[in-house]
């Protein structure tokens, strides 16, 4: 996986962002437009991001869980707009928030498979597939699933533990339509 990105999507704020490596629309007094197939690509890799976070399941409980969150917090912001500090949020509020978050990042962190870098997807088999939940913080109303898999390379028959979680789902949507 690349280390910078040219544009990245939050589906918080159901936002595009692209970075100052992507010139397209750097300059918004003169904007370049896509110059390469290569630019296009990341800007389809990411509206396609934008398209399955406004028109699935997934996609509205992430936004619905930012709702949430703001839910949560807005009692301690002032007619100001400022936060009054979190010891005037009630306990089980604050205790929320925190599983929230947690949740929220474990959900879109990636995991962390030792595959060769060489092999593509066509290069594996999946030879078993199980799933894993584990709660946050013990809490059953914060399910965290990954699926653990066992895989075969094609390539050498070397066999590989990996697992499998909202991220990698979502990042191989978005590839396996980028594709099309």
């Amino acid at each position: 996986m690349a280390t910078q990105v040219a544009a990245t999507y939050s589906p918080d704020y159901q936002c595009i962002r692209l970075k100052s490596v992507f010139p397209a629309f750097a300059d918004p007094e003169e904007p370049q437009g896509f110059q390469t197939p290569h630019q296009t690509g990341f800007f389809i890799h990411e509206w396609l991001h934008y398209l399955h976070n406004n028109s699935t399941i997934h996609g509205v409980t992430a936004y619905s869980h930012a709702v949430i969150l703001w839910s949560n917090v807005r009692a301690i912001i002032d007619h100001n707009g400022l936060c009054i500090g979190d010891d005037h949020l009630p306990i089980q509020d604050f205790a929320d928030i925190r599983k929230q978050y947690k949740h929220r990042l474990d959900s879109r962190a990636a995991q962390n498979n030792k595959i060769e870098a060489s092999l593509r997807l066509d290069d594996l088999d999946f030879i078993s597939c199980k799933k894993d939940t584990a709660y946050i913080e013990g809490d059953e109303n914060y399910p965290s699933t990954k699926l653990l898999c066992d895989v075969v390379s094609k390539v050498d028959d070397k066999v590989f533990k990996i697992k499998i979680g909202c991220h990698e789902i979502v990042e191989y949507i978005a590839f396996a339509l980028e594709s099309r």
